[in-house]
């Protein structure tokens, strides 16, 4: 059969952030590269909710994101981006 992409994994990008996400089944890791910075990320998904963290220098920031088609609405530190595939 056809085999259908997890629809949290690739990648989603504003004119700011760029969040690159790979893995299956709920568990991702990826990169968020910021202002010409990656950061890693590790992050669970369920439904359309996506919870986890980036690193920046040893300290992790939580982030939430909710994904609505190719959108993907980033939220971390009160600022909210929106992401598209």
């Amino acid at each position: 059969g056809l085999i259908t992409a997890d629809p949290f994994t690739g990648t989603f990008r504003d004119e700011r952030v760029t969040l690159r996400l790979e893995g299956a089944a709920g568990s991702y890791t990826g990169e968020l590269t910021f202002q010409g910075q990656a950061f890693p990320v590790s992050a669970r998904g369920a439904g359309t909710e996506l919870n986890g963290t980036f690193t920046s220098a040893g300290t992790p920031f939580a982030f939430s994101a909710t994904l609505s088609g190719d959108t993907l609405t980033f939220v971390t530190g009160g600022t909210t981006y929106v992401l598209r595939r």
